[in-house]
């Protein structure tokens, strides 16, 4: 059990994906994201959770947009 002092959690709603391996590619994308601890993708629900230390929401929606997704934050209060 690890325990982490200040890990954030983003939720992000992400429209347009066809299927699991448009979940995929986000989540790999996320992954790869300075911060980002950990990202899990769930296509029917349309849902993008990312962990992370210090992330910035909406550069994070802004990206997952990039790759071709409309995206709204879920629930977070953004800076």
């Amino acid at each position: 059990e690890v325990s982490m002092a200040s890990t954030d959690e983003i939720m992000v709603r992400v429209a347009g994906m066809a299927c699991g391996g448009c979940a995929q590619r986000i989540q790999t994308a996320l992954e790869k994201t300075l911060g980002v601890q950990g990202a899990e993708v769930s296509y029917p629900d349309g849902l993008a959770r990312i962990r992370g230390n210090g992330l910035d929401a909406s550069a994070l929606a802004s990206q997952i947009a990039a790759l071709g997704y409309r995206t709204s934050i879920e629930g977070a209060a953004v800076e």
